[in-house]
């Protein structure tokens, strides 16, 4: 091979390879991707409760947060606000846990509609509502169970 001729091709392949190298991102190796919250939900059937006007809800109201592929996220902020009825809550900010749970203490009001709303950065919030099964300062329910004959 002339000498010309192999300095040509000698060129042209430290070229390549240099735009080969070029192209793989600088040797940085590969890249996690980024988890992302996107999911607030609750942990049981339906975000509808029922209970007493003045008492705790019996069936605390928790809430899970999941990222992209659904898998649940633990150390998330959620917020948490009553925005019906009148009632209260042990506290307005809680941090979920292994499971991506988190949850409140949800006092009712005494009156109209109770709803509680959850929220967590910007992933669409969710809302709990009550019914309420009795006020007052005597607040039975009412249990029926079959009785043996």
């Amino acid at each position: 091979m002339p000498q010309s001729l192999a300095r040509r091709t000698t060129g042209l392949v430290a070229l390549g390879l240099a735009g080969v190298i070029g192209a793989c991102g600088g040797g940085g190796g590969p890249t996690t991707p980024q988890i992302v919250a996107t999911t607030l939900a609750t942990t049981g059937a339906s975000p509808a409760l029922a209970g007493c006007g003045g008492a705790i809800v019996p069936d605390t109201p928790v809430v899970v947060v999941k990222d992209q592929n659904g898998a649940p996220l633990a150390a998330q902020t959620v917020n948490f606000s009553v925005i019906g009825g009148g009632g209260t809550i042990s506290q307005t900010t809680a941090v979920t846990n292994t499971f991506g749970q988190a949850g409140v203490s949800w006092t009712l009001g005494n009156a109209g509609a109770q709803s509680m709303r959850a929220t967590s950065g910007s992933i669409a919030p969710l809302t709990f509502t009550a019914t309420l099964t009795s006020t007052g300062p005597f607040c039975v329910e009412l249990v029926f169970t079959s009785s043996p004959d």
